[in-house]
């Protein structure tokens, strides 16, 4: 049987599908039933950079996500070099700089979650690797 977490953090990728109406209300109550949601910094910055201001997108992004569902510690300089060096080892040089930007928010949000003994609901397709990379729970529906 597999243990859920008490904690869930939530990535930038479930959010997004969740405001388009990719994700019914049914699964979104079921996996939070229980548990504690957040997400990290990353995350609210990876939303707010993407949408224009006054929009009714910002609107619902600041009703989603109260201040107090938002962590307030930022990565530290170790998070900093093991995200580095995960990209390194699993990642290789094979892609742009562009996605190595984002590929680093990633690392750092699943680094978070590790931190914070949270299980990581995300739906990009670079976190199987990357929780499995710093051995944290992935949630994926």
């Amino acid at each position: 049987m597999k243990v859920i977490s008490s904690r869930i953090l939530i990535d930038t990728s479930v959010l997004i599908d969740l405001l388009r109406g990719n994700i019914s209300d049914s699964i979104w109550l079921k996996t939070l039933e229980g548990r504690a949601p957040s997400v990290s910094p990353i995350t609210v910055h990876e939303l707010r950079r993407g949408v224009a201001p006054n929009s009714k997108w910002e609107q619902q992004i600041d009703q989603l996500l109260p201040r107090e569902s938002i962590l307030t510690a930022p990565p530290i300089t170790e998070d900093w070099i093991e995200a580095a060096d995960v990209i390194r080892i699993y990642f290789g040089k094979s892609r742009s700089k562009i996605e190595l930007a984002a590929l680093a928010h990633d690392v750092l949000i699943g680094l978070t979650a590790r931190a914070m003994k949270a299980e990581l609901w995300s739906r990009d397709k670079d976190f199987k690797v990357i929780c499995a990379a710093v051995k944290i729970s992935l949630l994926d529906h």
